[in-house]
């Protein structure tokens, strides 16, 4: 079994320079990563919504050839588009603010199943959340088989 991990800059550094080995790299581009490994399981677990363009990145996992896409603790909500905010770090970790999306459950769900059959739902880490603007949003998770497989 190979992993590859797609991170910052300076977490990917780390991870090559500390913990890479013949089943555990390290990338600065997701591409990069699958043209390496040849992914047979595709798995975002609370990052897509941190992406600048997360369609652009869920296309590319469907050119990897992956059989399976998981996300995970990403936030979803039950209105017609998704919705880009700002997320503020509490102070207690550190002072920081991310700009960050909350999906469309359907939108999302909708452009998946053209490449994706759904297997399941399941509830994340975290609770019922709501911004400051008053949409309230999930974190949920879900498995994909890849169409056809």
């Amino acid at each position: 079994m190979k992993w590859g991990v797609v991170e910052q800059p300076s977490f990917s550094k780390i991870g090559r320079a500390e913990f890479a080995n013949e089943e555990l790299s390290f990338h600065l581009q997701f591409e990069s990563a699958c043209e390496e490994i040849l992914p047979s399981v595709v798995h975002f677990g609370s990052s897509l919504q941190y992406v600048e363009d997360p369609r652009l990145l869920l296309a590319s996992a469907a050119a990897s050839g992956a059989k399976h896409l998981i996300l995970d603790r990403t936030p979803l909500h039950a209105g017609p588009r998704d919705i880009l905010t700002m997320q503020t770090v509490p102070a207690s970790i550190y002072e920081g603010e991310y700009p960050a999306w909350i999906f469309s459950k359907d939108l999302l769900f909708r452009d998946l199943s053209k490449q994706w059959d759904l297997l399941e739902v399941f509830n994340s880490v975290g609770s019922r959340s709501r911004t400051d603007l008053g949409t309230s949003f999930e974190w949920k998770g879900a498995h994909f088989l890849r169409r056809g497989s």
